[in-house]
């Protein structure tokens, strides 16, 4: 959890940082934000605001190839912002950003456009759920709100990514593999009874693969997690760094690390009762998972850590709330 700055205006909107782009940012809860960006590379990642006020977003491209961060200042009627953009993976570059306020709140995503008039509307029936689209492999479904989805892979590369129906009524997935080898996409139309669905996948980073896809819906609604007590709140790991779990609104947790890397992700109970964080640190240079079990009085946990780039260090880790 991000403290509130003294000086910081609500950064909630669109901002043009460039003739042929803009920045939506979108509250999250509890001082985070999520940032979307809409022409040039058409980036997305999470923002805050820093402890000397500047706002702060940790950026991928949809390609996945650059990585990078924008810091920039608010000006106080709330209206532009200035600072510095620097890539840290690709080409590398730096520069100066500037930022005009173009709507004061971010406007309703599309609504799917009507079916034509041949077909049936199965484009639009409910996706949520578990599809398995592999032998060793499935996508759960699950709303975030606002017609858009978040979609988990179980199984080969464990990708997950947001989801949403296209103008033509297709489904599509952009994912990125756990270890951030790959992201591609998926898209398929679904049948008029909502059991399966065809379409194809096409791999955008890597191997650079493509196919076609189909799925069996296994389970109409995701299994509910078996959390069993709250863990947000602030849990030591190490004598220099703690992570703070936080919980949005439709349930799901996420993770924020002081010291060390400063890493950030979702978190998830498993279905074996364990806590799992995916975390990336925020020079985007190490990505890795903890996974931990609470003792019975919830004050403290035990389980590993297990970088999957970079190092590739592994270890044993211990927390006290």
């Amino acid at each position: 959890m991000h403290a509130p700055h003294a000086q910081q205006v609500d950064p909630v909107g669109t901002w043009r940082h460039s003739p042929d782009a803009t920045w939506t940012i979108t509250a999250m809860g509890e001082g985070n934000y999520q940032a979307q960006e809409a022409g040039l590379g058409n980036a997305s990642g999470v923002a805050h605001f820093t402890a000397s006020g500047l706002f702060h977003i940790d950026y991928v491209t949809r390609d996945g190839t650059i990585a990078g961060i924008y810091e920039v200042r608010f000006a106080r009627d709330g209206r532009s912002a200035t600072g510095n953009v620097r890539e840290l993976t690709g080409p590398r570059r730096t520069g100066t950003t500037s930022w005009a306020r173009v709507v004061a709140t971010p406007p309703p995503p599309p609504q799917p456009a009507p079916p034509p008039p041949q077909p049936a509307p199965t484009a639009y029936i409910d996706p949520t759920g578990t599809w398995r689209h592999s032998p060793e492999a499935t996508w759960t479904i699950t709303p975030v709100g606002g017609g858009r989805y978040q979609a988990q892979e179980t199984g080969l590369g464990n990708a997950a990514g947001p989801a949403y129906f296209t103008q033509s009524g297709t489904f599509r997935i952009e994912y990125l593999t756990r270890d951030r080898t790959i992201s591609g996409v998926y898209e398929v139309r679904f049948s008029p009874d909502g059991r399966t669905a065809a379409g194809s996948v096409q791999e955008l980073t890597g191997p650079r693969r493509s196919g076609g896809t189909n799925w069996t819906r296994v389970v109409a609604t995701p299994p509910a997690q078996p959390v069993y007590f709250d863990p947000t709140g602030t849990w030591r790991h190490h004598p220099q760094a703690t992570w703070t779990i936080t919980r949005a609104a439709d349930g799901r947790f996420y993770a924020q690390e002081t010291g060390l890397g400063n890493a950030a992700g979702p978190a998830y109970f498993t279905q074996a009762g364990t806590f799992r964080i995916d975390y990336v640190t925020r020079d985007r240079t190490i990505s890795g998972y903890y996974e931990v079990r609470f003792s019975p009085d919830g004050r403290s946990a035990t389980g590993t850590v297990q970088e999957l780039n970079g190092p590739k260090r592994s270890g044993p880790t211990n927390w006290s709330r």
